[in-house]
């Protein structure tokens, strides 16, 4: 279990990002980051669906993905996808290509499970031991607010809110920056 080499992949509404590691006796040791700029959800949150080109562009970026997991022989990998891909209709097309094609599994997460995985992390650098927190993750497509005491999270809520979602509201509605206040207000509904 020492030596164990794993990579995890984060297909988020902007990006999707891999890291490979190697377990040590004390955490990991990082062997190598990748990063692809996707933005899987500049289409979803326009037309509801995963275009060609960004089939095109996942397709390329787990190209090089899988090159590196050759060179590092992998024990384990581990693949999340979050906002635009659990919004897209068409997500388990790109599911089952990526599995077809390169025999990955993609879990696609709901946002209580983005929340705790986030919490996990930080958990992982910082000591929340004996800390009351809130941990806020903004991310490309939705917004995660996880609270805890010491380890044990006592809620979480994702709201559907994020840079990119923003961002393709106001082209889509042909609205300013200064309407930003009204799309959150809309997006957030009632709480």
């Amino acid at each position: 279990m020492s030596h164990r080499r794993v990579a995890a992949i984060d297909m988020g509404s902007n990006a999707i990002r891999m890291m490979i590691a190697q377990r040590q006796t004390h955490g990991f040791r990082i062997l190598k980051k990748m990063r692809a700029p996707v933005r899987l959800g500049h289409d979803v949150f326009l037309t509801g669906a995963i275009s060609k080109e960004a089939f095109q562009a996942v397709d390329e970026a787990f190209a090089a993905f899988t090159e590196a997991f050759h060179e590092e022989h992998l024990d384990d990998i581990k693949i999340v996808a979050t906002s635009a891909c659990r919004e897209a209709r068409n997500n388990h097309e790109l599911v089952q290509y990526i599995q077809m094609r390169y025999g990955l599994e993609i879990e696609i997460i709901d946002g209580t499970e983005e929340g705790q995985l986030i919490h996990l992390a930080v958990q992982k650098a910082l000591d929340l031991e004996k800390k009351d927190s809130v941990l806020i993750d903004i991310g490309g497509g939705s917004v995660e607010i996880t609270f805890s005491q010491g380890p044990a999270i006592y809620a979480t809520k994702s709201f559907p809110i994020g840079t990119v979602r923003l961002l393709e509201s106001i082209k889509k509605r042909n609205l300013s920056e200064r309407d930003i206040p009204i799309l959150i207000g809309e997006l957030l509904g009632p709480i």
